[in-house]
């Protein structure tokens, strides 16, 4: 049936129109045909025909044979091997109990202990007289700064002799080249 207001579809159909936009602009057109609510509510037979009719459709579904499963995937009607609480899955082709030689590899690569680490300033003599003195050297200092006003200008030239002497030895005990296959605590 054809609406007054219809346009043709590219596929053959025929879609409603604006009805708006014929109109002389400020002029409100009535439709002519406007479609009326029913007076009656749906009756239990209406119901009743389209559960029925729901029905038949599920039931041809479920015997068309394009929509049965085929016997290798369907489920399997057994109990699980193992009882699972509710809620928790069943185990899978994965979650086999491991054999005691894999729980022992487990544990060895899961327990990573790091090596003990190298003496602070046990290792060169020369190191730890630099370290001492630029320590010293900044902690008179901060004597002086929060001490007493009067600073005598010996203890000053002490401290600034100390801190010089301190990173003169720092620097003349840091590597001067870097070896570019050697790089330190790099164990694989």
């Amino acid at each position: 049936m054809s609406e007054p207001n219809a346009a043709p579809h590219p596929d053959g159909e025929e879609l409603p129109r604006d009805s708006h936009a014929d109109e002389p602009d400020g002029q409100d057109v009535e439709p002519a045909d406007a479609p009326e609510p029913p007076d009656e509510p749906t009756t239990s037979d209406d119901t009743d025909d389209t559960d029925a009719r729901f029905a038949s459709i599920v039931a041809q579904l479920r015997s068309d044979p394009i929509w049965a499963e085929p016997a290798s995937q369907a489920a399997p009607t057994a109990e699980p091997r193992f009882p699972t609480a509710p809620g928790v899955r069943p185990l899978g082709p994965r979650d086999h109990p491991a054999t005691d030689d894999v729980v022992d590899l487990e544990d060895d690569q899961s327990h990573y202990e790091p090596p003990e680490p190298p003496p602070l300033l046990g290792g060169d003599p020369f190191l730890t007289l630099g370290w001492i003195a630029v320590t010293l050297a900044m902690l008179s200092l901060l004597a002086t700064v929060f001490g007493p006003k009067p600073t005598p200008t010996l203890w000053l030239q002490v401290t600034g002799g100390v801190l010089l002497l301190g990173v003169t030895i720092l620097l003349w005990r840091m590597p001067h080249r870097r070896d570019p296959d050697h790089v330190p605590d790099d164990q694989v």
